[in-house]
């Protein structure tokens, strides 16, 4: 093997962080109810993100809508997570690739 085959990553490389990709994504825009009292009445919390809660939109029993409060350091923080998660894995599975590379090719 040339040195530029071995800087090239396997597509099962790209597919898998892909798809751990496209599972993070899908848990941090979906919302998570919960149910809180404020005052005398009981609201429902919608929340997104994970693992850190970066958006709140409150909705109260009686149909009046309080609004929605973002906070863009958990944005922050959930974004980094998810950066090193994919690289972690990356790297991991790339590595996996090549060590079974090297035993099919007896190297």
């Amino acid at each position: 093997m040339n040195s530029v085959q071995r800087k090239r990553v396997h597509l099962s490389t790209v597919l898998v962080v892909l798809m751990l990709a496209s599972v993070l994504v899908l848990l941090n825009v979906t919302g998570r109810l919960d149910t809180a009292p404020v005052d005398d009445d009981y609201c429902t919390v919608v929340k997104r993100g994970w693992p850190l809660s970066y958006h709140y939109t409150v909705y109260h029993r009686t149909g009046r809508y309080t609004g929605v409060r973002w906070y863009y350091g958990s944005l922050a923080k959930d974004i980094a997570l998810a950066v090193v998660v994919l690289g972690a894995e990356g790297a991991a599975w790339e590595w996996l690739m090549r060590m079974r590379d090297r035993r099919a090719h007896g190297a």
